[in-house]
């Protein structure tokens, strides 16, 4: 966040882009990202890790090598900082997609790297193959180990049992969607960090549905989350276990109670005029939302009426203290 009157710190990347990730340190609450390009026209795609120093007030950035496929989903590990996955299309193999878990060597000076000079990544393995028409095309970690991952592809949700040591993943779970033409796709996925994280949820088409993960049934089902519109995105209330959010192609975000899954939503935002991307609650305070959509517009959002604090009624006294 920058006061007013403060210059803002601006990091250029050589190639277009499109994903972006939070990394989080174990030992360390240094803010840090990592970005991960999109140039399909050039043979060397780039990871970057973006490390704010707050002393110096400036960026401490190193550029890793991807390969020549385009990265078009990048997901973090919470509990390890050093293990990311991509996944990624090529154009010269007529689209195809996967997805890859990799290890962010350590690198400084004395190995010879600068900002400007790409670092090599590791890769550990891939996960299943490459595929045109149901490639990977989005995977999350669990929220507090290494040993489980989730992905996304067009006609299926697949969990992976992974042994990072050993280099290998195995699929423990596997859902999909029948063969029937008019059934609509898998869009995203995300874990429930709550239940001990048992649960996940899936959106396809203009539905969401859940699933329990220890009897591998459905846990819930909206038919109708966002009318006539695809689901871009979901997430779960960090602070309310029952709460979570979509968004959607209709231009809205919707917040829902999982116990009432057939009722209307709780709220209804429509901050922007044209599909909606992806959405998130903050971790810390559930009353502020993010959300980023095809308009080229973020929006922050107050959802205080329906946050774990009420925010609009301590808004209100302050106000009435104030006076």
């Amino acid at each position: 966040m920058v006061d007013d009157g403060d210059t803002p710190l601006i990091y250029g990347l050589e190639h277009a882009a499109r994903a972006l990730a939070p990394i989080t340190y174990v030992d360390s609450d240094v803010p840090a990202f990592v970005v991960g390009t999109q140039g399909p026209r050039n043979d060397n795609n780039q990871v970057h890790l973006i490390k704010y120093d707050e002393e110096a007030e400036q960026l401490d950035t190193i550029v890793f090598s991807h390969g020549a496929d385009e990265i078009w989903d990048i997901a973090t590990a919470s509990s390890a900082s050093d293990l990311i996955t991509t996944c990624h299309s090529s154009a010269a193999e007529g689209g195809s997609r996967g997805a890859s878990v990799w290890r962010l060597p350590e690198v400084n000076a004395a190995d010879g790297h600068d900002d400007h000079q790409a670092a090599p990544l590791e890769k550990l393995f891939e996960l299943g193959g490459k595929s045109t028409d149901n490639g990977v095309i989005g995977a999350a970690w669990h929220p507090s180990s290494t040993n489980s991952l989730l992905c996304v592809r067009p006609r299926e949700v697949e969990l992976y049992d992974v042994d990072v040591e050993l280099c290998k993943a195995t699929v423990k779970f596997n859902a999909k969607l029948s063969a029937d033409a008019e059934t609509h796709d898998f869009l995203a996925c995300r874990w429930n960090p709550h239940h001990s994280a048992t649960y996940v949820a899936t959106s396809a088409g203009p539905s969401l549905q859940g699933w329990d993960l220890r009897s591998m049934e459905s846990s819930f089902v909206i038919k109708i989350a966002h009318s006539g519109a695809g689901v871009r995105n979901l997430d779960f209330n960090p602070n309310k276990q029952y709460h979570m959010l979509s968004c959607g192609d209709d231009g809205h975000v919707k917040f829902w109670d999982l116990r009432k899954a057939d009722a209307e939503p709780l709220l209804d935002f429509t901050v922007h005029s044209h599909w909606v991307y992806t959405a998130r609650f903050n971790p810390f305070h559930d009353q502020l939302v993010v959300s980023s959509g095809s308009d080229c517009q973020v929006a922050l959002s107050n959802a205080g009426s329906i946050s774990s604090v009420l925010y609009a009624h301590v808004a209100d006294d302050d106000d009435d203290d104030d006076d």
